[in-house]
């Protein structure tokens, strides 16, 4: 999670002896440091207090608007922190800090675009700043600009290449946008200096199945099922690599082993059951199908488009237009296409 930046002005004081609670605060400084003192002690609704006074008096301070953010952020008042933002930099268009806190605002809000455009005004003052260039990234991932958050991350790296999981998301990036072959490149050279992380042979894995190199995917999944032998998940990604390369048994069999780990997993039936249609073998298909509705797998609409031809092919007719009827509900126009083909008839196919 990200850090909310704060920072806040020095200010002498007249009597270092004096607390808080007996300082007489006359002009908005005062009010700003007692403000200050109470956020450092954690006394939030004190310090926001503070700085309301502070703003009564005299409006026209950037750092008071700023201030009085970050408490607003730390409340969870997230809009009304926005609001003072807006003032602060509309106040003092220099103010590095307020961009980058109302770029985590936005970005929080799911403006990603406002905030994209407030990251790169404090990338301006600051264009090697770690953190920044990571929140850049995030908000360009989350945008789906995967080739501008890559070169993002790599100028990170330059700096950090330390960093694990900056490099997986790099490498990903790269992937999202096709360049797959840099991703391969970039994840051998990681694994030179990171030979025991299995996060990056299993996204290289996840590379190779992209670029259609289903044997090598195959070979880096298995590397991580040795040492992460009770995850579900490996396995039915190397069924997925497998049933592309064509050897439907050994994925079958690795779904087996998913369902084994992970019995509620609707989505493992469902690619089971695919694999057995593509056998003809319908009952088993069927009940596959069966439990990829009951655990809800994430494609209903194809779940129950499926199951409709698998129970045509069984000839139940009445039971596959009912599931074609379902699909369609949904939007599957296959399954639409089916009900106008077989289900629209006097009889429906027995």
């Amino acid at each position: 999670m990200h850090r909310f930046r704060i920072t806040t002005f020095l200010f002498s004081l007249a009597c270092l002896f004096l607390s808080v609670s007996s300082l007489k605060a006359q002009n908005w400084q005062q009010w700003m440091e007692r403000g200050s003192r109470y956020e450092s002690q954690g006394q939030v609704t004190q310090a926001l207090s503070c700085y309301d006074s502070a703003i009564r008096i005299e409006p026209q301070k950037a750092q008071a608007y700023f201030n009085r953010a970050n408490i607003r952020y730390q409340t969870n008042k997230k809009t009304l922190a926005l609001v003072d933002l807006n003032k602060c930099l509309l106040l003092d268009t220099s103010f590095a800090e307020a961009y980058f806190n109302r770029a985590l605002v936005h970005h929080e809000l799911s403006n990603d675009a406002f905030a994209l455009a407030d990251i790169k005004c404090y990338l301006r003052f600051d264009s090697t700043n770690t953190e920044s260039l990571l929140l850049s990234a995030e908000i360009l991932e989350r945008m789906g600009d995967a080739r501008g958050a890559a070169k993002v991350l790599q100028g990170y790296l330059n700096n950090k290449p330390e960093d694990l999981n900056a490099s997986v998301r790099y490498a990903r990036c790269l992937r999202i946008s096709e360049q797959y072959l840099e991703a391969e490149l970039y994840l051998n050279q990681c694994l030179k200096r990171f030979p025991d992380a299995m996060v990056l042979y299993e996204t290289r894995a996840v590379n190779y199945h992209a670029a259609g190199q289903y044997q090598s995917a195959i070979n880096d999944y298995g590397m991580c099922i040795l040492l992460q032998a009770n995850n579900p998940a490996l396995f039915a990604a190397r069924a997925a690599s497998k049933t592309e390369l064509g050897t439907w048994q050994e994925a079958i069999d690795d779904y087996n082993s998913a369902i084994h780990l992970d019995s509620l997993n609707g989505n493992y039936y469902m690619e089971r059951a695919l694999l057995k249609l593509q056998q003809d073998d319908f009952e088993r298909a069927e009940m596959d199908l069966n439990q990829a509705l009951k655990y809800r797998c994430d494609d209903l609409r194809y779940a129950f488009m499926a199951r409709g031809l698998v129970r045509f092919n069984q000839k139940k007719g009445t039971l596959a237009c009912s599931d074609w009827d379902k699909a369609a509900m949904m939007g599957s126009v296959e399954a639409a296409e089916y009900l106008d083909r077989f289900c629209k008839k006097t009889e429906p196919h027995e």
